[in-house]
């Protein structure tokens, strides 16, 4: 039984807009909306329940929201400075995750939402001439290499900005994720913000980019992370006018390690956020067993090991059917088998992948910005 009392529910409540039928603990609900990077989010539920809220937590909601709120304005001023050196070259950046949102966000929303750096896709092509339009600007390379196509992105930064960019030559993920919905323009739309011009993508494959990379990219499928945050963005795209094409996620590659990925992800933001989601990503047994197990790591952390081994072996038999289509073993297999990249993988994983994957996957408990688990 899920523990509905604890403060991470009663956090996901008050993020619905709900008042929590029993007392709030609310140094731990605001922890808890610290580490998620939630906090600004409750101004508004702070402001709707005045008189349940405590004064000193209203306080410190309104201060936290309007420093975000300034510092995104700075980033709002950087991203537009930024794409104007893009278009000054004839390229249209394609704007995804948080620089999506932040342009298309209602302006009376736009503290609201916490933003680690700005995420600007650019062609492979465009790559280099990109880097040369943002080094003219100040910015030098932090982390990545602006050569390498493996890596999909490449960091910049200058002294005095409130974030980092980073350039993207590709989405987060594998391109296997993306394949089947064809090219990336096909689902794009010229969006013009303050005077410059930028790409934007539609909510649908917005939506995907953001499962993919919480789900596959990070990690938090197998690790049975949380990123509220991001529920919070998908939220906003499936209540958005144009909305999330259920249809078109539902055609998706339909082998298992990917269905439950994208079925869990969608499975926990119903339960926790009570956002509509068409049954059929919602009635499967591992999805929901993966939702369970994500809430009883909170409740109870003690059964992390022996649900984690549990998941292991649910996923076992659609995760090798995926590495054999795809090839995701080759990049994501064994460390200590760097030979076996470029070469055909084993059709299964011996004992000492399966303990690997295991503790260094299954039962990761880093602690990562912005992830609840």
């Amino acid at each position: 039984m899920l523990s509905r009392n604890a403060p991470f529910f009663h956090l996901c409540e008050c993020l619905q807009g709900k008042l929590p039928a029993r007392k709030i603990d609310w140094m731990s609900v605001i922890e808890l909306a610290n580490n998620s990077l939630t906090t600004p989010v409750l101004k508004d539920f702070a402001n709707q329940f005045s008189k349940e809220v405590p004064a000193d937590v209203q306080a410190y909601l309104t201060e936290i929201h309007g420093r975000n709120r300034v510092r995104n304005e700075r980033l709002a001023k950087q991203l537009v400075e930024a794409i104007a050196a893009l278009n000054s070259v004839n390229i249209t950046p394609t704007l995804i995750k948080g620089a999506a949102m932040l342009v298309s966000t209602d302006a009376l929303k736009t503290g609201n939402r916490i933003m680690a750096d700005l995420d600007i896709l650019v062609a492979p092509e465009q790559i280099k001439s990109a880097l040369n339009c943002l080094s003219q600007l100040g910015y030098s390379v932090s982390t990545g290499d602006p050569v390498d196509p493996r890596i999909h992105f490449v960091t910049v930064q200058r002294p005095d900005d409130v974030g980092q960019i980073d350039l993207h030559r590709r989405l987060p993920g594998p391109n296997f994720f993306y394949s089947t919905l064809g090219p990336i323009h096909a689902h794009c739309k010229i969006f013009m913000y303050k005077n410059v011009s930028t790409n934007l993508l539609s909510p649908t494959y917005h939506a995907l980019i953001l499962i993919c990379h919480d789900q596959f990219q990070d990690g938090d499928y197998r690790a049975a992370k949380i990123d509220l945050r991001h529920f919070l963005d998908l939220r906003e795209l499936i209540n958005s006018p144009e909305g999330v094409d259920w249809e078109l996620l539902d055609s998706l590659p339909k082998d298992n390690f990917v269905r439950n990925g994208i079925e869990t992800y969608l499975v926990t933001l119903h339960e926790l956020l009570d956002v509509e989601v068409p049954l059929r990503f919602r009635k499967h047994f591992v999805p929901r067993f993966q939702y369970w197990r994500r809430s009883q790591n909170i409740n109870m952390p003690k059964l992390r090991f022996i649900l984690s081994l549990t998941a292991l072996m649910l996923d076992c038999p659609g995760y090798l059917k995926h590495r054999k289509q795809t090839f995701l073993g080759r990049i994501n297999d064994l460390p200590r088998q760097p030979d076996q990249i470029g070469r055909s993988v084993r059709k299964a994983p011996t004992w000492g992948g399966l303990k690997w994957m295991l503790h260094h996957q299954y039962f990761d408990k880093e602690q990562i910005a912005g992830k609840i688990g």
